[in-house]
Formats: structure tokens, C-alpha cells, sequence
């Protein structure tokens, strides 16, 4: 129904107010502002709140987002958020607790630690911050260098509604966990179908795939790996380890997909990234369409020679779901979270997953619905378009 994204909501961010958005915080070390949580640099002391209890950071979106996962980091671990919670807001008085973290001490240093949100307390909010009653030690100040939020992003869907019943219908992306690329013998395996090429080192370009290293020739710090599969397949997540010097590894990768070679199609691009070396790095991503090429492209890095290490990459397979809500009344929230608009609705393909939910809610807020009832008796409905 629904999946979170890998890339950060908020920009980089180059003072409290740049390039949009505001960044805030109960307190901040004057060298140290709240924006810096928010720079994209995670090597490097962010914000610091003056005192060791009740600090918190927050970012305000000019538009309400549903935040589904957030990610923190620290430089100096004695000052890292121990107990603290994640909250959200529309009027930056009144806060809603998502998420409550206590006895957080197994912080590293630069290494970022991702939390997850329970699917219930995910909502729409504009504002969102974090609020430690207390760090991990040091008695002067609380630091996070980086804080990152990713968003829910929900698949196409339809609500139906039959009597009293509402029904919602979606397409799920569901991504294997398994490496789709068996082990190659060469750049071109034979017996397996499959090709691999780079801008440079072509030749060992197959060893990235095999839980080993492709590296570009020394002193470059740009290019590209491609793999070419015998036939298409919907490639919906990668991942790739930090490499033992992890400046070398990308900050910038573009993934693409073709069924030719030579047109290629943008699928997403990801940006100020950063590694932790031997650290894996998963990347979710927006394909829903077979390719036989792939391709990490334009790729660049900050120390020479780029490098990619042991990389995967998952199958992504998109299942129907139908969703029966058992509500007294249907909500704004509800329609955002499981109706909406489909592209496209075939009523006669099986439904894979069948879920049933009860919901005692209030009446709908500001939202508006379309209703149009269709006589049954009289036909048989085997898809809806909504345009």
C-alpha cells in the first residue's frame, strides 16, 4: 500500500531559513546553529543544544508531509539524544508524540542510526522535531549532527464503497531480499546471460557484483557500471558497502534503466551521500517498469579513485491489494491513506493480499469525495479509470 522513501525530505539547508523551510531549536551554541543538522555534512558537529536535558531540534516544511522513518547522528557520543521522542505538528504548539526512544546508548560516531515510525501515528504534519529529556553524559551540551526524515509514499488507489463497506484497492511494491545477480565468472558470463561494463576498468567490472570491489582507473573520481540482463526485470532496490576509504565511494549516483542500451530512462538520483565504511547502504527506489540495462550513472566522489562495493540488487514485484475498512464514518485521513485516485483498476486481476481493517473514527474534515453509485444488478464492472 504504501513505501518509504530512501531520499531525505529536507534540503540541504545553508542557514535556518536556505534554501527553503525553517530550521529551529530550543537552544543553540552560537558556532553551532540548528541548520547544521541539516547541511547533509555528517562528519562534522551539527547543531548543539546548551544543556544535557530538555533540547530539542526541529524543521518546519512549507508544505505538511507524512514521515514515515528518521535517521540521527553524532560526532561526540556523550552528547548524543538518550531518551527523546519524535513528534509532529500543524501549529508548532501543539505536538503529537510518533515515536518514543528511551535508553539510546549504542551510538558510533558519524554513523548514522535510522528509526521507524509504527504505521498508525504516520500523519500528515508540517512541522517536526525531535525532544531529548536527556543525552547520553556530557553535562554541557546535546549534538546532533545530522537529521534526516523520509516520507511514505502511497501507491495508486481506488475506494469503493458497497453499502456501509468501503473496499480500497492498491498496487504494492514488495522487493525481494535476496541478490538478484548470481555469481559472474567475467564482464560477459556466457552461461548466465549477463554483461557488465564501466567507463573505465571494464574488464573487472563483473567483481561488483560479486561481493567484491569495481574501481575506476587511478586519480578519477567520476563514472559509470552498467549490467545488462538476457531479459527485462524490475530492478526496485540496490544497495552497495562503504568502501575501506569512504570518501571514495559516490556521492552522487543517477540510476538508469533501457531496454536498448542506448535510450535510457532516469529512475532516480541520489545525491549528498555519505558512507561509513563497511557499512551497507540500501536504496529504495521508484521503478516500476522491466529493463534489461541498468545503470549507476554519473557517478562522483570525493576522493579518487571512485569505487563501488559488493552490490545488490533486488526484484521488485508489484501485488494487487484490497483493503475492507469497517468505519462508521470515513475520514479525511482515511481517504488520503487508502482511498484516492488510480490510473487504472483491473477488477478482474487476483487480489494477492486481502486485508481488513476497523476503524472508529470522527467525521470527515475539509476533504471532499466523489460518490457515484452503480446499479449491479444490471452489470458487471471489470475496471475503473479515474482521470
Amino acid at each position: 500500500m504504501a513505501t518509504t522513501s530512501n531520499l531525505n525530505a529536507i534540503p540541504v539547508m545553508t542557514s535556518n531559513t536556505s534554501p527553503n523551510g525553517i530550521a529551529n531549536a530550543s537552544s543553540a551554541d552560537a558556532s553551532f546553529p540548528a541548520y547544521l543538522a541539516f547541511n547533509g555534512v555528517l562528519s562534522s558537529t551539527g547543531w548543539r543544544g546548551l544543556g544535557n536535558i530538555n533540547q530539542w531540534l526541529s524543521y518546519e516544511f512549507t508544505t505538511t508531509k507524512a514521515i514515515a522513518k528518521y535517521s540521527l547522528a553524532t560526532t561526540v557520543v556523550s552528547r548524543a539524544v538518550k531518551n527523546f521522542t519524535f513528534e509532529g505538528s500543524n501549529n508548532g504548539t501543539a505536538w503529537d508524540v510518533l515515536d518514543t526512544r528511551t535508553n539510546i546508548t549504542n551510538w558510533v560516531a558519524n554513523v548514522k542510526q535510522e528509526f521507524v515510525i509504527d504505521s498508525t501515528k504516520v500523519k500528515r504534519y508540517k512541522m517536526y522535531r525531535i525532544n531529548s529529556s536527556s543525552n547520553n553524559g556530557d553535562t554541557s551540551y546535546t549534538d546532533i549532527s545530522e537529521l534526516e526524515m523520509f516520507e511514505i509514499i502511497y501507491s495508486n488507489k481506488i475506494l469503493l464503497s458497497s453499502g456501509s463497506e468501503q473496499f480500497a484497492s492498491s498496487f504494492v511494491n514488495e522487493d525481494s531480499t535476496s541478490d538478484y545477480v548470481p555469481t559472474l565468472s567475467s564482464a560477459t558470463d556466457v552461461s548466465l546471460g549477463i554483461t557488465t561494463s564501466a567507463s573505465t576498468n571494464s574488464t573487472s567490472s563483473f567483481n561488483a557484483f560479486n561481493d567484491a570491489t569495481w574501481q575506476v582507473s587511478s586519480g578519477i573520481s567520476t563514472g559509470w557500471l552498467r549490467i545488462q540482463f538476457p531479459n527485462p526485470v524490475l530492478i526496485g532496490a540496490f544497495s552497495s558497502v562503504g568502501w575501506n576509504n569512504a570518501a571514495q565511494s559516490p556521492t552522487k549516483i543517477v540510476f538508469k534503466g533501457s531496454n536498448d542500451g542506448v535510450n535510457w530512462a532516469i529512475i532516480d538520483t541520489f545525491s549528498s551521500l555519505t558512507w561509513t565504511s563497511a557499512v551497507e547502504k540500501n536504496f529504495t527506489t521508484s521503478n516500476n517498469t522491466p529493463y534489461s540495462y541498468y545503470e549507476f550513472s554519473d557517478m562522483t566522489c570525493t576522493t579518487a579513485p571512485l569505487t563501488l562495493d559488493k552490490v545488490k540488487m533486488y526484484v521488485r514485484k508489484v501485488k494487487n491489494k484490497t483493503t475492507k475498512i469497517n468505519s462508521l464514518n470515513i475520514t479525511e485521513d482515511i481517504l488520503i491513506k487508502y482511498g484516492g485516485l488510480s490510473t487504472g483498476l483491473d477488477l478482474t486481476s487476483a487480489m494477492n493480499i486481502i486485508e481488513d481493517i476497523c476503524i472508529d473514527t470522527n467525521v470527515l474534515g475539509s476533504g471532499k469525495t466523489f460518490e457515484h453509485s452503480i446499479n449491479m444488478s444490471k452489470s458487471q464492472i471489470n475496471k475503473i479509470t479515474l482521470g
